[in-house]
């Protein structure tokens, strides 16, 4: 497949964190998210020397099989946090001084590196500089200006969504405006949407900063997919906005939605995604992103020719992300990719941005090229998911509805952003 020429845009790869050149930038640590209160924060934990051979804690409940997404979801395991597998004293732990979550992650990547390489690893990041910054494979060697890491990247590599299903979806007037409702207009552009399910009740919440990880209940590690500042970004975005929007609109006027800055890695990702993805549906000009792109199943995006009695604006919406556990660790089970093509009115909206024609959209008046292609892009999404942009946008939706749902249950989601920045704004 040639993909495009995005890679310093959007290299983003699971693995452990790394932090950009800053002279005050954070050791790697395991913090404690409070729930919300007056005066909440992070507390941070220092991890105590490795124990290899320290056995699995045994969970108290059976956990989800990903293979099996029709089953009920159920509640991450619960253990009782202590170092070396020791006794902890109840008061110990419900201060959370003690905690042994980090050997939940250790376990997992040795388990996924083997001993050899998981032992270099480890290594690596006990020499953690400050000062320096270190290669890491969920870090951007162009955006956090880490160093390549010598001898390549580790094994592991991004997963991708697996589970994810794409649908082509017929927009009514009623559901135009329940989107200018959340959004203030039409977005002609990417939103990331929804709650995650399958999560069940999380009592608590720690981040190992090590592995760019969450870790629930002391029992199941959650290894993010996007790079720490991003998370840190989607975190602080969703904490200080009711509605908890993601999203850009690339219409005649740009618009990114909710609490995102303009300026971050995260709208830029979302940017890059819908220049990507509406190529192929619109089939831009001469100056076309995916000029020479080979195809799904060898298809020839649809150039229209004549003239539409009205414009459209396409929406790609990123939603229901679901979980499941497996092996210690929590993994997503199914997500959905929406996309819409919405007749348009000449006349912006009240913040500048697109609004719907209703007469239009009722009459279907879209042009068919534009519909297939769409259907095209929906129905191969998986194909498409392969680009590291589109791949990338996923894993931030991911992480969003996961967000959404901590916040939910109560967790200070933008004290976690802050502890990831390393306590500056």
């Amino acid at each position: 497949m040639k993909h495009l020429a995005l890679a310093a845009m959007a290299v983003c790869v699971v693995g452990p964190a790394a932090f950009s050149q800053e002279e005050d930038a954070p050791k790697p640590v395991i913090v404690r998210v409070p729930k919300n209160k007056p005066g909440g924060q992070v507390e941070p934990v220092r991890p105590p020397p490795l124990q290899p051979d320290v056995p699995p804690a045994r969970p108290d409940r059976p956990v989800n099989k990903p293979a099996d997404p029709s089953a009920p979801p159920q509640n991450p395991p619960r253990v009782d946090p202590s170092p070396g597998g020791a006794p902890a004293s109840p008061k110990d732990v419900a201060a959370g001084r003690v905690f042994d979550g980090r050997v939940v992650t250790d376990r997992v990547m040795k388990r996924t590196l083997g001993s050899e390489k998981f032992q270099q690893m480890v290594q690596q990041l006990q020499n953690v500089d400050p000062a320096g910054g270190v290669g890491a494979p969920s870090a951007s060697v162009f955006w956090d200006r880490a160093e390549r890491i010598k001898g390549g990247e580790p094994a592991v590599q991004p997963q991708g969504t697996p589970y994810f299903s794409g649908q082509i979806r017929k927009t009514t007037v009623e559901d135009a405006q329940r989107t200018i409702n959340t959004y203030g207009s039409i977005p002609g552009g990417v939103v990331l949407e929804g709650v995650a399910a399958g999560v069940g009740e999380v009592s608590d919440l720690w981040y190992d900063s090590r592995y760019n990880a969450l870790i629930l209940n002391g029992a199941i590690a959650y290894f993010l997919k996007v790079p720490p500042r991003t998370f840190a970004v989607a975190c602080r975005a969703i904490a200080q906005d009711e509605k908890g929007l993601i999203g850009v609109s690339l219409g005649d006027k740009q618009i990114v939605y909710g609490k995102v800055p303009e300026s971050s890695d995260l709208a830029w990702d979302l940017k890059l995604a819908d220049h990507f993805l509406g190529d192929i549906v619109f089939v831009f000009g001469r100056d076309r992103w995916t000029a020479g792109y080979k195809f799904a199943k060898g298809y020839t995006p649809e150039r229209f020719e004549g003239k539409a009695s009205s414009n459209a604006a396409v929406f790609f919406q990123f939603n229901g992300f679901k979980f499941g556990f497996e092996q210690e660790q929590m993994r997503v089970t199914g997500a959905n990719f929406d996309v819409r093509l919405i007749p348009l009115s000449d006349t912006p909206g009240p913040d500048g941005g697109l609004m719907p024609d209703p007469a239009a959209i009722a009459r279907n008046d879209l042009p068919k090229a534009w519909e297939r292609n769409a259907r095209h892009l929906s129905e191969n999404i998986a194909y498409y998911a392969q680009e590291r942009i589109v791949d990338r946008v996923f894993g931030a939706g991911e992480a969003a509805a996961l967000v959404r749902e901590l916040k939910r249950q109560g967790f200070n989601m933008e004290a976690l952003a802050l502890s990831i920045e390393g306590g500056k704004r």
